[in-house]
């Protein structure tokens, strides 16, 4: 609640939380069924009830707020009155502008590419909105917008649904570019050239490059889609290759830098020369709840299998 901490205090609002979480829940409660209420069209103030700690507060700093509401030009449109706080409509309306814009810009960004989509679904506390649902329905006019009874319960019930059929769900989007590091081939028009270096046998790589292994907003089965690869040592004294696992929001990542996060990290350690190459099989399941690891040194038959969460 950034709007109550300005007012009263980061520690205050803190300190609510801590001694009386049912109390502050209260006023969220409150801004909650507030919200639906707004639109565009709306002109009247909106009242929420104080928690006993933060009218006590409004009353011993009645002056240090008048002052603060004055200089951040919100005289006029916050007052109290009997142990309840008052925002005027265009305050509440600037409140939830921030995040009404983000999520019209996500769902634009979505639109665009994937034009194949012509119905969109709003589930959540906040897609009972009516600022947002004009938003939408002005910003974005050519889709039809389904909003059903109760969406606030709809991701809980859709979790409940899922736990009893996890067929329910056919496909998701993928969230993140996922890939490993990896000194490919160097290609002159991908890689930087301040990565580039020459490997024992005289080819050009990319030291850090970001191999692919799927990208942001691909759209893969629920029943998982499997990705492999063969790792093998670049130098014949290796002993060991690492396998450094990275996710991304980029969807054309081309080097590990730090738009990229670890997600995990693995280390195989390979046999010592036995005449042929030194490989290293791995295998990447996506499309489930979690990414399903795999991997193999062939020549040892050393394993490792390991469910990974992506956040």
């Amino acid at each position: 609640m950034p709007a109550l901490e300005q007012i009263f205090g980061e520690k205050t609002i803190r300190k609510l939380i801590q001694r009386d979480m049912e109390e502050f829940l209260v006023i969220l409660r409150g801004f909650e069924i507030k919200k639906r209420l707004v639109c565009e069209a709306f002109n009247e103030s909106v009242s929420v009830s104080l928690a006993p700690v933060l009218s006590k507060r409004a009353r011993k700093n009645a002056r240090t707020i008048r002052k603060f509401l004055k200089k951040a030009n919100l005289k006029h449109l916050v007052t109290f009155s009997d142990n309840k706080i008052k925002f005027s409509s265009i305050l509440i309306k600037s409140l939830f502008r921030t995040s009404i814009t983000g999520i019209v810009d996500h769902i634009s960004s979505l639109v665009g590419k994937h034009p194949e989509i012509n119905h969109i679904l709003l589930v959540g506390g906040f897609s009972e909105s009516r600022l947002l649902q004009e938003e939408l329905k002005k910003l974005i006019p050519n889709q039809t917008f389904v909003i059903p009874n109760d969406s606030g319960l709809s991701v809980l019930k859709g979790a409940v649904h899922y736990g009893h059929n996890p067929l329910s769900i056919t496909s998701r989007i993928m969230k993140y570019s996922c890939g490993v590091a990896s000194d490919s081939l160097f290609q002159e028009n991908k890689h930087p050239l301040t990565r580039k270096y020459q490997d024992d046998a005289g080819e050009a790589r990319c030291r850090g490059a970001f191999r692919v292994l799927i990208a942001k907003g691909t759209k893969v089965s629920t029943c998982g889609v499997e990705v492999e690869r063969i790792t093998e040592p670049i130098q014949a004294i290796q002993t060991e290759v690492s396998e450094r696992i990275y996710y991304t929001d980029n969807e054309q990542q081309a080097v590990v830098d730090e738009r990229c996060r670890l997600l995990k990290e693995y280390t195989h350690v390979l046999p010592k020369n036995v005449g042929k190459p030194r490989l290293v099989k791995s295998s990447f399941t996506f499309g489930l709840t979690e990414i399903r690891y795999h991997a193999e040194v062939v020549e040892t038959g050393e394993q490792i299998q390991e469910a990974l969460d992506l956040p």
